[in-house]
């Protein structure tokens, strides 16, 4: 991991800190305030837990599946950030040029920018996923709009697709 990507997974822990700080401190504002509280009466002591609480809170044992989750543990993905952006603005695109939006040219277009764009496969949380995706879009926008471009001219001088089979 180089300098830039420590940098980026810095700023990534500010940005979910502050984040986390700011709707833990909005979050009366923005709910409104609770109802049980409204007459000013004091609050209910929570209920004796459910058996599918003290389940989850279980330490795993002999009887664990290899499907069950470890308690905070986060469900971490590998996804390709360039793929997910291409395929969230290649339709855009093709719509401008007039380009058909068959399956078999909207991946004739992400295949052809994907060939010539680097791949940025990242390790993360799912909830860190759009995160990921706001800070790559900002860097990489302008290669990502050329390349689709790129492909879109491609595809339009070329289609692949059959649209009257014989």
């Amino acid at each position: 991991m180089d300098k830039k990507d420590k940098i980026i997974l810095q700023q990534l822990d500010v940005i979910r800190s502050m984040t986390e700080n700011n709707m833990k401190r909005m979050n009366s504002d923005f709910w409104g305030t609770p109802f049980e509280n409204i007459t000013g009466d004091a609050p209910k002591s929570p209920a004796a837990p459910a058996k599918d609480a003290e389940r989850k809170n279980t330490p795993p044992t002999a009887t664990a599946k290899p499907g069950d989750e470890k308690p905070g543990e986060e469900e971490v993905i590998c996804a390709n950030i360039m793929e997910i952006l291409v395929e969230r603005k290649a339709e855009t695109y093709m719509e401008l040029f007039g380009l058909c939006c068959c399956d078999r040219c909207k991946m004739d277009v992400q295949a052809l920018a994907l060939t010539e764009l680097p791949a940025k496969y990242v390790v993360m949380g799912k909830n860190e996923l759009p995160l990921r995706l706001s800070l790559y879009e900002g860097r990489m926008n302008t290669a990502i709009t050329a390349q689709i471009l790129r492909a879109c001219k491609v595809v339009l001088a070329e289609p692949r697709h059959k649209l009257f089979p014989f």
